[in-house]
């Protein structure tokens, strides 16, 4: 019970705080994927930083694609 409230504390926090953030349209808009909540779509904005550096969404694609096929996530596509 403890945790689900700090849980909950720590959603409240966060949304009084990325509500005046330049990105928040765009959280909102990754929240309306199938199972994304805020604390998903705050961490992906985040990693992806300053939007601006990409000049056409296809610029945004190549790089996550090119992070996601990293040789820190090899691991993840090696046979078993």
């Amino acid at each position: 019970m403890e945790r689900q409230h700090r849980f909950e504390r720590l959603d409240n926090e966060l949304e009084h705080h990325v509500r005046n953030w330049r990105y928040y349209p765009v959280i909102k808009v990754i929240q309306a994927m199938r199972a994304v909540r805020l604390r998903v779509a705050v961490g992906v904005i985040a990693e992806l930083g300053d939007l601006s550096r990409f000049d056409h969404p296809r610029k945004l694609m190549a790089y996550i694609i090119i992070s996601v096929s990293s040789p820190l996530l090899a691991w993840n596509s090696q046979p078993s």
